[in-house]
């Protein structure tokens, strides 16, 4: 006789409720220690919620919580949007990104979570998770940044359109300078100058000390328009970052001194192969020119004026002995009278003089225009100075592309 096959036993229905058991008691352990919400949708119902979902909406019991609608909780602005993410969670079985939405507390107090959803089966019946951060700080910090960055843009704005009436303001001042204020000063250098060329003889010499101090300050007043005029030109017209060779720089200056130098009987000697620095050639040219004539004008008495320009490179940030040179140092050192140093930086404010008229010619303007030209060049100077032993004025300006 042939054997009946046996039939599978069934498996041991105890061992496989027990697994069940513990792996849900594993996942209700692992969903209580989560940070985050996390509660199950059933039929428009909660049917369970973690420790911090019960923290999230203010609840002390899960009981509080248990058999309330999700839509109890939400904003009314939100609910067409849980409703349909709902309907493609229950019947299309998608998850749902992560979104954005408000919610309320027991206490009133309003929410802002991020929510994702997705459908899982529960107890038999096709339900959905949601898992809840809360993110009302974070949203607050950053209306706070959005409040502060229109706060910002609207001073920008502010400061834009007061920098942009000073500029009117200075053009018009220069327009002034200029026009109305050079044309009666033209009239009184001019019949000054008649006066002392016609009628100087009928003049005692009380007069004509009288008519040669109108010449010269007409002359001087003259220069002071001039250099005002020069000051204000400063940065009105776009400045130029280009390549510029520093040697062709200070040849130039020097050539256009020569006469000025030989009659001093002074003697100036420029660096060799001078780099490229980075700049605007106008601007260089107005710094070396005004440093170089402040060096042939403030002289000792009977000390032949002797003017050394040099060049330093000058690494840039820390990086060791390999770092290379990112900026020049010209120094132009002369043996004139020095300055003192309580007046290292007030000599580069506008105005500022250290020495009468009488005694050495000037506007008080000249270091002022080189402070400025040399800070539009993103550059520095500064000057190393003491009385009776010369002065050394150090400019410091970038490298350009060699």
């Amino acid at each position: 006789m042939g054997t009946t096959p046996t039939d599978p036993q069934p498996a041991n229905v105890p061992d496989a409720e027990k697994a069940l058991r513990e792996s849900e008691e594993r996942y209700r352990r692992l969903v209580d220690v989560c940070p985050d919400a996390i509660f199950v949708n059933r039929e428009n119902k909660i049917v369970f919620i973690n420790n911090a979902g019960l923290k999230l909406f203010g609840a002390t019991k899960p009981e509080q919580m248990l058999g309330t609608s999700p839509f109890d909780f939400t904003h009314p602005d939100y609910h067409a949007l849980v409703r349909e993410r709902l309907r493609r969670q229950l019947q299309l079985g998608e998850p749902v990104p992560l979104v954005e939405q408000k919610i309320y507390r027991l206490d009133g107090t309003l929410l802002t979570v991020e929510v994702a959803a997705a459908p899982v089966m529960y107890q038999g019946v096709m339900s959905v998770q949601a898992v809840l951060r809360d993110i009302t700080e974070r949203k607050r910090a950053e209306e706070q940044v959005r409040l502060l960055n229109m706060e910002l843009e609207q001073r920008v704005r502010e400061r834009t359109a007061e920098l942009e009436a000073a500029i009117r303001d200075m053009e018009a001042f220069s327009y002034s300078v200029s026009h109305d204020l050079r044309a009666p000063l033209r009239a009184i250098a001019g019949f000054a100058q008649i006066i002392a060329r016609r009628h100087r003889a009928s003049l005692n010499e009380e007069g004509q000390r009288y008519v040669d101090n109108i010449v010269q300050a007409g002359e001087r007043m003259n220069q002071l328009i001039d250099d005002l005029l020069a000051y204000s030109r400063l940065g009105r017209k776009a400045v130029g970052h280009h390549p510029v060779p520093l040697g062709a720089v200070l040849a130039q200056v020097a050539g256009d001194l020569s006469a000025r130098a030989a009659e001093a009987g002074a003697t100036m000697t420029l660096p060799e192969n001078p780099p490229t620095v980075r700049g605007d050639m106008t601007l260089l040219r107005q710094i070396f020119t005004n440093l170089l004539v402040n060096a042939l004008t403030y002289c000792r008495q009977g000390v032949p004026p002797r003017v050394a320009v040099t060049c330093e490179r000058v690494a840039g940030p820390p990086g060791g002995t390999e770092c290379p040179a990112r900026h020049v140092v010209i120094r132009v050192a002369d043996n004139g009278i020095g300055i003192a140093p309580e007046h290292h930086k007030t000599i580069f404010r506008m105005f500022q003089r250290l020495h009468s008229e009488d005694a050495f010619p000037g506007t008080g303007i000249g270091l002022a225009v080189v402070k400025k030209a040399v800070d539009l060049l993103g550059g520095r100077i500064g000057v190393e100075s003491a009385v009776g032993t010369g002065s050394t004025f150090c400019v410091e300006l970038p490298l350009g592309d060699e």
